[in-house]
């Protein structure tokens, strides 16, 4: 009898995994081929130790912890079996992308590497990784109109270049300061990502979410500090 449910358990398995195949996408596909794997193995383990096959049950359970991403002490195996098909906290080769308006960026999970390209403006096309330090603070001051785009090549100059850039770009965040302007009331709601008419508890709370993300500890600036606080004041008639 435990033979015949071994037997339908694994052709039951062996179906579905058939008729994902043919329509999900790989990652859905490989998670069920985890699932199965492990009600497969772990069945078939209990039916060896219950027949008394403890030798050939152990490596079938080994086998069912690992697709489970359990680690366990193997002697002569450097942190025994761990991960396994997603198992881990981290998928292999995973990637963000995010895109403001002037810049289209990926950070590699693994490495914590960080690639870009320039969608509009004097550098249109190029990737940031080609750049130069003047035309990155070039651009920069060219990206300091949208805030997204300003606090995401913030990140990539602190990553790459180290925090002391902010002091070498001194005199062009001055320059880019002056040349903000005067701030209309549209641009103020921007500045903030709010929409137009939004209430004043909306703006404070905006207010309040951006300045704890432009914290220099986070990658801020003072200049993208002072433009938000001028949005806050101008909207709030402070």
């Amino acid at each position: 009898m435990s033979a015949f449910l071994l037997a339908v358990a694994l052709l039951l398995g062996f179906v579905v995994i058939l008729q994902l195949a043919t329509r999900a996408d790989p990652k859905s596909l490989a998670k069920v081929i985890r699932y199965v794997g492990i009600g497969v193995s772990g069945l078939l383990g209990l039916v060896l130790l219950l027949t008394g096959r403890f030798g050939f049950a152990v490596p079938v359970f080994m086998f069912c912890f690992w697709l489970m991403g359990r680690r366990l002490p193997i002697p002569g195996m450097s942190g025994g079996f761990s991960g396994g098909f997603g198992g881990g906290p981290k998928t292999p080769g995973q990637a963000s992308d995010i895109e403001t308006a002037f810049l289209s960026m990926s950070l590699d999970h693994d490495s914590g590497e960080m690639e870009g390209k320039v969608l509009q403006g004097r550098f249109v096309g190029t990737r940031l990784g080609d750049l130069n330090l003047s035309d990155l603070y070039q651009l920069l001051k060219e990206v300091s109109v949208d805030a997204d785009s300003a606090r995401l090549l913030e990140a990539y100059l602190d990553r790459y270049v180290g925090r002391d850039w902010r002091a070498d770009a001194g005199q062009a965040g001055a320059q880019k300061t002056s040349s903000f302007g005067a701030m209309t009331r549209e641009e103020a709601y921007d500045v903030l990502g709010l929409r137009p008419g939004a209430t004043a508890d909306a703006i404070r709370k905006a207010h309040k979410d951006l300045m704890l993300k432009l914290h220099p500890d986070h990658g801020g600036s003072t200049q993208l500090a002072a433009r938000v606080n001028a949005a806050k004041d101008l909207l709030l008639g402070d």
